[in-house]
């Protein structure tokens, strides 16, 4: 979440897409192995078992989760 503020306060503008975005691509970064990149073509992140510090999480949480990871991350 500290880069994610971080992001928002040096980009105040930015869109709620935009941070989304930033925050796909530091999970992806972060968390996921070269090999197991588990990111589709819409950038929904699947199974959040992939990587370490967020529960397994039910289908119901993983769609909210898609479809706004910063709203899931926060409810996380």
């Amino acid at each position: 979440m500290s880069k994610v503020n971080d992001y928002i306060q040096n980009k105040p503008n930015a869109t709620e897409d935009e941070i989304n975005n930033f925050l796909r691509k530091e999970i992806e970064n972060k968390y996921l192995s070269k090999e197991k990149i588990n990111v589709n073509n819409s950038n929904k992140i699947m199974g959040s078992s992939d990587y370490p510090g967020l529960p397994d999480l039910n289908p119901k949480e993983q769609e909210l989760f898609n479809q706004n990871p910063i709203k899931g991350l926060k409810a996380i």
